[in-house]
């Protein structure tokens, strides 16, 4: 019943944010999390493990300074869904402790919970240090999620950075040409300032 796809982004928005508390309280005594249609939502769906490259994601998140006082106010927000690697788990959860304004963390995700959180998600981040081809691009893309990734194995099939003109679908960056946290960083930065002008385009 949305008369267009910015309506319907809203909607899913609010129906993340539902499902994001109703964990919540669940699992934790953390404060309602919110979101508003001009918050930028990134999410990191998959294995918590190595060759997602989370600890790179992590990285940025923990040690960042710029990334840090956005994620702290609340400026941006980053949902997590997904299990594995144990240590990486514990990272998350001291993450949206820490930030629960600006972190979430949906634990294992069924295909519902994948399905509303890219529904109301609008950044993908995809990190993978390999990987032969990959699917949750795919889905993201299906829900109108903008994929962040490295160029590696199929993702750099699907995802081609917006920089490269008209047949840019997405932000790709290389890990071989510098510092993985690095670019990764920057890239989520470029993505908070084309998020904020997107109004003006």
């Amino acid at each position: 019943g949305v008369l267009d796809t910015r309506e319907g982004k809203r909607e899913n928005k609010k129906s993340m944010t539902v499902m994001i508390n109703e964990t919540r309280r669940q699992k934790t005594e953390l404060p309602e999390f919110t979101c508003d249609e001009d918050t930028p939502v990134f999410c990191f769906l998959g294995r918590f493990d190595d060759q997602k490259g989370l600890n790179i994601l992590l990285d940025v998140l923990g040690n960042d300074q710029k990334i840090k006082g956005l994620v702290a106010g609340g400026r941006i927000k980053i949902v997590f869904a997904g299990t594995g690697n144990i240590q990486y788990m514990l990272k998350v959860k001291e993450l949206e402790k820490a930030y629960p304004g600006g972190v979430a963390y949906l634990g294992w995700a069924d295909e519902t919970t994948a399905k509303r959180l890219f529904a109301g998600a609008d950044v993908n981040i995809m990190p993978s240090l390999f990987e032969p081809k990959g699917i949750v691009q795919m889905q993201a893309a299906r829900f109108g999620v903008v994929n962040l990734v490295n160029k590696v194995g199929g993702l750099k099939d699907d995802v081609t950075d917006f920089s490269e003109g008209d047949n840019g679908n997405g932000y790709a960056v290389d890990f071989t040409k510098g510092e993985p946290v690095g670019l990764l960083r920057d890239a989520m930065l470029r993505v908070i300032d084309d998020f904020d002008g997107k109004d003006k385009v």
